[in-house]
């Protein structure tokens, strides 16, 4: 019974986290203004806190989960009152560093299972989603650093538009597309730093899928040989 109960709490983390994910991504292109803004810190926070619960399974990872994770809060909270091109280029280190960890773990957990069970679905679109995520902080750390990195640059007036250019919605959808190398061509990396992670994103993106297929493949062989 206890075992049951423990399996259910380990789904549902990682369901509640993807869930998260889903909603940033999908929402965030309708979110405009302050109040948008406040919004969006308040989905990525939920995506945040959720990531850390899906940390439980390692007592190191954990503790370094909610260091990182309470930094990247606390930046993005402050950010919000507080307009600073450092200290937005710092939290978005923070939280890349702490989505690198989830990944890390996630993976690792996807590796260690002989069985395909919900948990294993769920951690494999998670990692795939946050990848996404990363690469769209990339994406807005460079254009912020150099106006030029892409092309077209935002118009005056647009969403994208503004101070530091800190909307996150188009590097979001220029990210997911470079990931599934959909590539509808209306934004194009112009900057050497641009196109390097333009390029180490479309890799990553067909490798993961072509690796956890094989993965995926592997377990269910197992799965079935031994039933």
């Amino acid at each position: 019974m206890a075992s049951s109960g423990a399996s259910a709490l380990s789904v549902n983390r990682y369901r509640y986290l993807l869930a998260s994910l889903l909603v940033l991504i999908i929402v965030e292109p309708w979110l405009r203004g302050p109040g948008g803004r406040l919004l969006l810190v308040g989905v990525f926070s939920a995506i945040l806190i959720t990531a850390v619960w899906g940390l439980h399974t390692s007592r190191r990872g954990f503790v370094a989960g909610m260091t990182l994770a309470t930094m990247a809060l606390l930046g993005n909270w402050i950010g919000i009152f507080v307009e600073s091109l450092p200290l937005l280029l710092a939290t978005r280190t923070v939280t890349v560093a702490f989505l690198g960890l989830i990944i890390w773990t996630l993976l690792g957990n996807v590796a260690r299972q002989t069985r395909i069970q919900p948990e294993t679905i769920y951690q494999a679109a998670c990692v795939y989603l946050i990848l996404g995520v990363i690469f769209a902080l990339f994406y807005a750390s460079v254009s912020q650093i150099d106006a030029g990195a892409f092309n077209p640059v935002a118009a005056p007036g647009t969403p994208e538009a503004g101070a530091a250019g800190a909307g996150l919605a188009k590097w979001v959808y220029f990210s997911f597309i470079t990931l599934t190398t959909v590539g509808f061509g209306d934004i194009t990396p112009v900057a050497p730093a641009a196109r390097s992670l333009v390029i180490l994103e479309a890799l990553i993106g067909q490798f993961f899928v072509a690796v956890l297929v094989a993965r995926l493949v592997g377990l269910l062989q197992t799965q079935l040989s031994g039933e």
